[in-house]
């Protein structure tokens, strides 16, 4: 049976948690530099308080996440992994 390596190389994931406080509708988090044309980011993003917000998250350069919502209310919070394929 095929590993994920033998098929696609090495992968490497970044892991963490952002939150953006109320008040905040954005907020950075530095990350070790990755090539951005073989990266990718996924994120689950949870509402807390009054917070009903879905936060969208890019891979602004390689060493940037940029988090985002349309709301300034209450506490949310973006759990996050960005995976590169070697």
């Amino acid at each position: 049976m095929a590993t994920l390596d033998s098929l696609f190389g090495t992968i490497n994931v970044q892991r963490g948690s952002k939150s953006i406080g109320n008040g905040s509708s954005s907020a950075t988090e530095t990350i070790t530099s990755v090539d951005m044309n073989k990266s990718f980011v996924i994120v689950n993003s949870l509402a807390s308080g009054t917070s009903t917000s879905v936060v969208a998250v890019e891979l602004t350069n390689a060493t940037t996440l940029t988090f985002s919502r349309n709301s300034t209310s209450g506490t949310s919070i973006a759990k996050w992994q960005v995976v590169t394929v070697d």
